[in-house]
């Protein structure tokens, strides 16, 4: 019966596939593409003012330096080298990267990519450290001080939001980031993603995650306090943290909760991973008036989430699982288990060419991208197990 379902349920997605996504689309905006000087300067304005003058209130700043994120050591001369050397301890801002030593710079970024923070497309390795730095930075910052962050929005539809402090949150202990960091078998030690734990979380869902373009790719994860039970805790939150390794550098959205779930259960709340959008669209305006006027009856905001979201992304991962499992199949022919630190990092576009290529290593030798060319290296030391 559920086979018969989910059969239906694929014809459906598929023959409606581009007008389905094109309604959702208007109505939840998902867009990835943020010309790069807007997004630097958002998230150096979210270091200056929700994170900085937290700590030094009794200075002006203006963006244009260096910080000490736990200010035990402000006073020690350190060079932007050294500092790079030591993750989520100092914030250098993006105008200081271009003095940097280019040999520095790739070292960091081999780091990056072990964390889980991957290069976008056409991304430049200046830029792409820029951005690991001002996360790993911002990330523990919040951690140390028990500090959250959360989107302001006057109406969480319209996602028009900017990022402010929040109190309240606690975080998720390093022995549950260590043990669901574990069970993804991606090579991604994502433990330094922040990961708020909740009453009330900004969506009704189990857990979630915001990965925020307009903000350089700033992520985040919320988890609730309460869960059945603690394997229950772990497995959702795992799933989150894959989530927070591989939406932002994908190119479609096609195999972001394929790749989760793959991982672990979550709330099938995949389409709120990216909050992007920079004013609403006539179509989330239409969504937020049906959502008002159908609360007081059954079609209100929590069951269409509830419903709805669920029915489209659980078709979505059906329709999508097959060409994931395949391609993972060849990637273990070729490299066995640790073929899955090649499977995390792929694009949707790339999960399309490494389905139909013939030989899977001429493909690889053949992408030429910073992400490639840190993911070759890596690669080769995982293969000789000095990862």
């Amino acid at each position: 019966m559920i086979d018969k379902a989910f059969s239906v349920m694929s014809a459906v997605h598929t023959a409606g596939s581009h007008l389905a996504k094109l309604a959702y689309h208007s109505f939840i905006p998902y867009k990835l593409e943020v010309e790069r000087e807007e997004s630097v300067r958002n998230i150096e304005e979210l270091v200056r003012d929700v994170l900085i003058h937290r700590m030094d209130e009794n200075n002006d700043h203006d963006g244009s330096y260096r910080m000490s994120v736990d200010r035990t050591d402000k006073n020690e001369e350190l060079t932007d080298e050294e500092m790079l050397q030591k993750p989520g301890d100092f914030f250098i801002p993006h105008i200081f990267f271009k003095d940097i030593d280019q040999n520095v710079l790739w070292e960091t970024a081999l780091e990056y990519d072990k964390k889980g923070i991957i290069p976008k497309l056409d991304e430049t390795v200046l830029d792409f450290v820029h951005r690991g730095n001002t996360n790993l930075a911002i990330s523990s910052f919040l951690k140390r001080r028990n500090k959250g962050l959360a989107l302001d929005a006057s109406n969480w539809v319209d996602w028009k939001s900017s990022v402010k402090e929040e109190y309240l949150a606690s975080h998720a202990t390093e022995q549950d980031m260590t043990e669901a960091n574990e069970s993804i078998p991606l090579y991604m030690d994502l433990t330094w993603v922040p990961v708020f734990v909740k009453p009330v979380l900004t969506m009704p869902a189990a857990g979630l995650t915001f990965t925020l373009p307009h903000y350089n790719g700033l992520s985040w994860v919320e988890m609730l306090d309460t869960y059945k039970d603690r394997n229950q805790y772990l497995e959702i939150l795992a799933h989150e943290l894959t989530h927070a390794g591989t939406v932002y550098f994908d190119t479609r959205r096609d195999f972001l909760e394929t790749k989760a779930y793959d991982v672990g259960k979550g709330s099938m709340l995949g389409e709120y991973n990216v909050a992007a959008a920079k004013s609403p669209s006539i179509g989330s305006t239409i969504f937020s008036t049906i959502i008002t006027f159908g609360s007081s009856g059954w079609l209100n905001g929590d069951r269409l989430i509830k419903y709805g979201v669920k029915l489209k992304t659980a078709t979505e991962i059906h329709v999508k699982n097959k060409q994931y499992q395949a391609v993972r199949k060849r990637l273990e022919e070729n490299f066995g288990e640790k073929g899955n630190y090649i499977l995390g990092r792929l694009t949707a576009d790339e999960m399309d060419e490494f389905f139909f290529c013939d030989n899977i290593q001429t493909h690889i030798d053949a992408k030429e991208s910073l992400k490639w060319k840190l993911m070759r290296h890596n690669f080769r030391e995982l293969l000789e197990d000095r990862y």
